[in-house]
C-alpha cells in the first residue's frame, strides 16, 4: 500500500458517490484521473423532494400550461402535477426570487410564483399593446419593499418606457421623444454645468531645498561658512544672497 497511488486506495462505493454528484465537465474530469476512475460504479442521484433545495430551469409548456423544472445537478425533469391555464401561450419575461414575470397575449402581465403557484395579477397594459422586448421588476411582488414592474421599448432613442408599482390600477406610458413627455421622467429642477480648473501661475523660485542635503557630512559646515561671509556688512544681502550661495554650492 506504501507504493500505491492516493487514487487507488479510495473505495468503489466512495467514487460512485462522489461522481453521482458531479455534472457535465466535472464528471469527464473525473474519469480522466485513472483507468479505475473511468469504470467507477455510478450511483443514481437522490432527486430532491422540493424544486427551491436547488436550483432549476423552468420552461413552459404553452399549449397545456404545464410547468417543466429541470435540475441540472441531478439531471431530472419534474413537471407540475396539475396544468395552470393562466400559463397558457404565455412567456417569461423576467424573474427574481421565487417570482416570475409572465406576459399573456398583447395586453396581459402578472407574477407566477413556481414554488407555491401563487398568482399576482397586474392590470392589463392599456394605451399600447406590449411591444416591450426588455422587462424587470425591482424586487419580489411580495416583499415588504415597494416592487415596480417597468418595460422598455429600444425602437426610439431615447427608448420609451412603460412603469407600474405593485398594487396600482393604471400604468403609466412615456414616450420619450415627445419633449412634453421626456420632462417628466426627469427632474424639475434647472440643469447646471460646472466646470472645475486650477490655475497655475509661472513663479520663477529662487532657492529650492531638500531634505536628503543635511544628510551630507559636510553640510553644516558649508552652512556655517557662508553665513559667516561679509556681504558689505548689509544683513538684507545675506539673507538675500545667503541661501542663492548655499544653493549653488550645494
Amino acid at each position: 500500500m506504501e507504493n500505491a497511488l492516493w487514487s487507488d486506495c479510495i473505495p468503489s462505493d466512495i467514487l460512485g458517490l462522489i461522481s453521482s454528484r458531479l455534472v457535465a465537465a466535472e464528471y469527464f474530469i473525473f474519469r480522466a484521473v485513472c483507468k479505475r476512475w473511468r469504470y467507477a460504479p455510478v450511483t443514481p442521484p437522490h432527486c430532491p423532494a422540493q424544486p427551491e433545495k436547488s436550483p432549476c430551469l423552468i420552461t413552459f409548456r404553452g399549449d397545456t400550461g404545464i410547468v417543466e423544472f429541470f435540475h441540472p445537478v441531478y439531471n431530472v425533469m419534474t413537471t407540475t402535477s396539475i396544468p395552470i391555464p393562466k400559463l397558457m401561450d404565455s412567456r417569461i419575461r423576467s424573474s427574481k426570487g421565487n417570482w416570475l414575470l409572465i406576459s399573456n397575449g398583447s395586453r396581459g402581465m402578472f407574477f407566477f410564483n413556481p414554488i407555491s403557484n401563487d398568482i399576482i395579477e397586474l392590470p392589463d397594459l392599456q394605451e399600447y399593446e406590449n411591444i416591450c422586448p426588455s422587462w424587470t421588476f425591482s424586487c419580489p411582488p411580495d416583499s415588504s419593499s415597494a416592487c415596480f414592474v417597468v418595460g422598455f421599448d429600444y425602437l426610439g432613442n431615447p427608448p420609451d418606457v412603460y412603469i407600474i408599482k405593485v398594487g396600482e390600477t393604471n400604468w403609466t406610458y412615456h414616450n420619450l421623444n415627445d419633449p412634453a413627455d421626456r420632462y417628466k421622467c426627469i427632474s424639475d429642477h434647472f440643469p447646471m454645468q460646472l466646470k472645475l480648473q486650477t490655475n497655475q501661475h509661472c513663479v520663477e523660485v529662487k532657492f529650492k531645498f531638500f531634505n536628503v542635503w543635511t544628510e551630507h557630512d559636510s553640510f553644516m559646515g558649508l552652512v556655517e561658512s557662508i553665513w559667516k561671509q561679509d556681504y558689505e556688512k548689509d544683513n538684507m544681502k545675506k539673507v538675500l544672497w545667503g541661501p542663492q550661495q548655499l544653493h549653488y554650492q550645494l
